[in-house]
């Protein structure tokens, strides 16, 4: 995934024979610049007369297949201040707009800037960051990375690749260091490269080696000598510690890792998930009713804000604020920090559905039917009822035991009409009552009321031992095919622990018991009164 810098036209002319075996690393004469801020000689910024600086403003100009021309490019110093002064040198001398990102900045500033960076058709090529850019930020979207500068340690540097290594990179990641022959960041990248093989896969044993060698390391970059003989050492003991690694892998757990065929389907599932249309009708409404205002700003996104009249305690929406922008793209938020990826997941849905759900917000309504067919003034009940489980969250119930709805549609005489009217054909078929009617007419139909609901519940009941026999099979048919594999499995391979099956079986058992105990519970009521279709 990682390939560092070869520019043979450019190396012809700077690079100067050295002997050394790393050719694809850009080196520059000994013409090392270093600021003296109070000397004054220094009538230039910096950035003037420091040549790494036309190097680059010559590789984003460069079309060719070696340059950065139509390309994104993230470029990474150590210090703040290095980062403003390049930025400002690549606007003044290649008129090129870069937004710096560094610690000094707000959350919202470096959000800004690297969605100016994000932005595929109207978006900047480069974007300059600090060491902070190295941390947390996903730029997967690119695939150069200009370390402007080495950093001193090996975790930083794998934290800086990381940035463009991630889910959704599609290309080999390109790594261009611009170095000084002789200075010490030059020694430094040999001993990235030479003694540890830093650029070309993630290892993990960095750390172990900076530890051991850091100090020395520290002395030998102002020592050819001695750098050799630490560049010697570190690879000896990063080949060693690389056998260490690789003699404790788990090869049955990594044949095991990954089920293409299993993969496969989660992955088709969470595309389904992706592309279902009932998340928009179902969040619009939403939105609506505990008010939320909703303002399209193009590109797939949304701009989502507090109203006058929104209920409290919404994620991520607090009165007086801006609130959030938003995309139903998956794509989208992965490519911008500063934008959220609605779907049934996010917090803000998961908030909203929880108060309807368990609150008492859209539990009761009364509404009237129109309808030829139907006699004027018959009362019906349809009663929802819903699964409930004590269960702890440990065992995740729900893989077998998701929240089950029981329909019921009552008419006054106590016939069950469920299968005839389906909830979707009633709901079109109904019009709203203004709150003052309403409660008149549960008044006088109360005690009709009360004996549908206490049918309800005998009807439903009767539904409930079906519902949790399924789960019972779903239940089992996994789990004890689990078990059984593992029982086999153990008879051949000893690193198969007893306590592995038997903590299956405790797992079953206690499944077993949270399913028996699973209960109705009435989750919502909607009384329907017809009255005459000319009215």
């Amino acid at each position: 995934m990682r390939r560092l810098e070869r520019d043979d036209d450019y190396l012809d002319e700077l690079l100067i024979e050295t002997g050394m075996d790393h050719p694809d690393v850009l080196i520059y004469p000994d013409a090392a610049y270093r600021e003296l801020k109070d000397d004054p000689l220094n009538g230039e910024e910096w950035w003037h007369i420091d040549p790494r600086v036309n190097w680059l403003l010559e590789k984003l100009s460069d079309d060719s297949e070696s340059g950065f021309a139509n390309e994104k490019v993230l470029v990474i110093a150590h210090h703040r201040e290095t980062a403003e002064g390049l930025a400002e040198g690549l606007r003044v001398l290649g008129g090129y707009h870069a937004p710096v990102f560094h610690e000094d900045l707000s959350l919202i500033e470096r959000d800004r800037a690297a969605a100016a960076f994000a932005d595929e058709d109207e978006g900047v090529q480069v974007l300059v960051c600090s060491e902070i850019g190295s941390e947390g930020r996903n730029f997967q979207f690119c695939r150069h990375l200009v370390m402007f500068d080495m950093p001193q340690h090996p975790d930083q540097l794998e934290q800086r690749i990381g940035r463009l290594d991630r889910i959704g990179q599609r290309h080999a990641i390109e790594l261009h260091i611009p170095t000084f022959e002789g200075s010490p960041g030059e020694r430094l990248l040999r001993w990235y490269h030479e003694g540890m093989d830093a650029f070309s896969a993630p290892h993990g044993v960095g750390n172990e080696l900076f530890d051991a060698f850091g100090d020395a390391l520290a002395d030998a970059l102002l020592d050819d000598e001695a750098l050799e003989e630490i560049i010697a050492e570190t690879r000896t003991m990063f080949s060693a510690k690389l056998a260490e690694h690789d003699a404790g892998r788990n090869r049955l757990l990594e044949l095991n890792a990954c089920r293409p065929a299993r993969a496969q389907q989660v992955i088709d599932a969470v595309r389904e998930l992706d592309e279902d249309a009932a998340l928009p009708r179902y969040l619009e409404r939403a939105l609506d009713i505990f008010g939320v205002d909703s303002q399209e700003i193009g590109k797939g996104l949304m701009h989502l804000q507090p109203s006058q009249h929104m209920l409290d305690g919404l994620p991520g929406l607090v009165k007086g604020e801006e609130g959030f922008t938003a995309t139903y793209s998956r794509a989208q938020a992965l490519a911008r920090d500063d934008v959220q990826r609605l779907s049934w997941e996010h917090p803000l849905l998961r908030e909203m559905m929880g108060r309807v759900l368990d609150g008492t917000m859209g539990n009761s309504a009364l509404a009237l039917l129109r309808h030829d067919a139907i006699p004027s003034g018959r009362l019906m009940a349809e009663l929802v009822f819903r699964t409930h489980c004590p269960a702890p969250k440990k065992l995740h119930l729900n893989r077998f035991l998701p929240p089950t709805a029981v329909r019921l549609l009552l008419d006054e005489s106590g016939a069950n009409l469920t299968s005839k009217i389906s909830f979707t054909g009633l709901g079109k078929n109904l019009q709203k009552v203004n709150k003052s009617l309403a409660r008149d007419l549960i008044k006088s139909r109360h005690d009709q009321l009360r004996e549908l609901l206490t049918q309800g519940e005998g009807e439903a009941e009767r539904q409930l031992p079906s519902i949790l026999e399924n789960a019972e099979a779903r239940m089992r048919a996994q789990l004890d095919a689990e078990i059984a594999r593992l029982t086999a499995l153990a008879e051949h391979n000893p690193a198969v622990r007893s306590a592995e099956i038997d903590a299956l079986k405790d797992e079953r058992q206690a499944l077993s018991e949270a399913i028996e105990n699973t209960r109705l519970r009435l989750d919502s009521v909607r009384v329907i009164i017809t009255v005459d279709a000319d009215r």
